[in-house]
């Protein structure tokens, strides 16, 4: 049956994303959208804020009637079955009750074009802006639903706007996923609708946006990353829960011109370390191997481009997942010891773009971690699916994507354990990609209830992350035979 989602706006108001809006929800959803007016005007801006209003395409009521037709409030026919309040006003005269309301605060605290939520990100020298969608059925119960965070890019505005409108549209659509599944929500004590910015804040936010965009352009012209990898002679778990403590690295042969080294995985053969990696030819990533200190060579996994090789052992047997994200598909290979080759075995996930694959075995289950490349979530959203068997069926997680946040989103590396404890390794992307490592303690796993992760560890150094020598930036030691 067709459902109605009725769009809740000020008097007169026609935002620049209602239209990208409509069609996500129309893609996504089998419903009826359409949008009413409150009688209040929206509150314009208190300072002069035009220089971040220049990116405003001009709506008239009659264009925004040919995707999104416009009823009365008092209209009889209507009878939604879901609200969007896109007003500025936490509680706007509906005659509606007991239907739920979502409310997106970053796109209802939106005047035009001019963020305050981002400015003042900027304006604090953040990488990351937080955004949430609440919900409720009447005014005196509001509950946090979903929230997402999203990279800031202190030199482009109008970039750091499209992503952010992008990313709290996909948790809107997560939400009217998710709004039948029972999980436990946070009770809200403010809505946080209307902060405030000073023309003294705004000139601020101008000027760190101009020395923002000159250093970002210097550095383009003038720097360029070296990656490569290192070997400590230690657990992982030690390296990863001890990020102050200086280790020795043992660095393989840097790859010349544009070519690099990423990724590493490893096991031990006769107790000497194989080395699965990327080898990026100055085009694609192919997957290598290296054993014994001979010459890497290439394991012609795949035509397309591949990296983050991921080892896994079941049952005795070695097996490799690489990514191939751009292929649609991912799949799972079989490591031949004796002519140190790789042997398709068959497809693990077919359809959905699969970034950074993490595979862990934990109370009988086998559990994939890996976010999607599709709608630029590579960095952002991640996804869980579970499995008896290593070769499948995979289930998809109840609450995909069960976490939006570029800090910690996009998977790291080796699952490990401490004291019985099981932590995640991740990517904190917000100061560019592959920024940091953070370490995540999961404290459960089901494929009913969203296990809850905690920021344990940040892994800093001038670059986060990065392993300094003779000054040149190099990749994390992500899993050390």
């Amino acid at each position: 049956m067709e459902k109605t989602i009725l769009l809740i706006l000020n008097k007169g108001d026609l935002p620049f994303y209602l239209k990208d809006l409509c069609n996500a929800l129309s893609l996504h959803l089998s419903s009826k959208i359409a949008r009413v007016h409150i009688d209040i005007l929206k509150n314009p801006p208190s300072i002069d804020s035009r220089q971040f209003q220049s990116l405003i395409p001009s709506f008239t009521a009659s264009t925004a009637d040919q995707f999104l037709p416009e009823y009365r409030i008092t209209d009889q026919r209507l009878a939604p079955d879901l609200l969007i309040n896109l007003t500025d006003h936490p509680y706007p005269e509906i005659p509606w009750e007991n239907i739920p309301v979502l409310t997106p605060v970053f796109l209802t605290n939106l005047s035009g074009t001019f963020s305050t939520a981002i400015l003042q990100a900027i304006l604090n020298r953040e990488n990351f802006v937080t955004c949430t969608i609440y919900r409720s059925t009447s005014k005196e119960n509001h509950f946090n639903l979903k929230g997402g965070t999203f990279i800031v890019l202190p030199y482009n505005y109008k970039m750091t706007l499209t992503l952010t409108i992008n990313g709290v549209i996909h948790l809107l659509l997560d939400c009217l996923s998710h709004l039948n599944t029972s999980y436990k929500t946070s009770p809200l004590a403010d809505f946080g609708f209307h902060p405030t910015l000073s023309s003294t804040d705004i000139i601020k936010v101008d000027r760190l946006i101009r020395h923002a965009r000159r250093k970002h352009q210097l550095h383009q012209l003038l720097y360029s990353y070296t990656w490569n990898i290192g070997i400590i002679d230690s657990p992982m778990e030690e390296v990863a829960l001890n990020p102050g403590k200086k280790w020795e690295v043992k660095w393989l042969k840097e790859a010349t011109g544009k070519c690099f080294h990423a990724d590493p995985f490893g096991i031990l053969e006769d107790g000497k370390p194989v080395l699965f990696f990327e080898y990026f030819n100055g085009t694609k990533g192919e997957i290598f191997i290296q054993s014994n200190g001979n010459e890497s060579r290439n394991l012609q996994v795949s035509k397309y481009h591949c990296s983050y090789p991921f080892i896994v052992e079941d049952k005795g047997t070695i097996y490799c997942i690489p990514e191939q994200q751009a292929s649609g598909k991912l799949s799972l290979y079989k490591y031949n010891r004796v002519e140190k080759t790789l042997e398709f075995i068959s497809c693990l996930l077919e359809g959905f773009h699969a970034v950074d694959p993490s595979l862990v075995f934990h109370e009988d289950s086998w559990w994939l971690f890996c976010t999607n490349a599709a709608d630029k979530g590579a960095d952002i959203r991640l996804y869980i699916f579970h499995s008896i068997e290593l070769q499948g069926p995979w289930k998809p997680h109840q609450l995909n994507p069960v976490k939006t946040d570029i800090r910690s989103a996009r998977p790291g590396g080796h699952f490990f354990t401490k004291d019985g404890q099981l932590y995640r390794p991740s990517q904190d992307s917000s100061k560019g990609y592959g920024g940091s490592l953070v370490i995540n303690r999961i404290d459960r796993l089901s494929p009913e209830i969203l296990w809850k992760p905690q920021l344990m560890v940040y892994i800093r150094n001038n670059y986060q992350g990065f392993i300094q020598k003779d000054g040149t930036r190099f990749h994390p030691v992500e899993n050390s035979p």
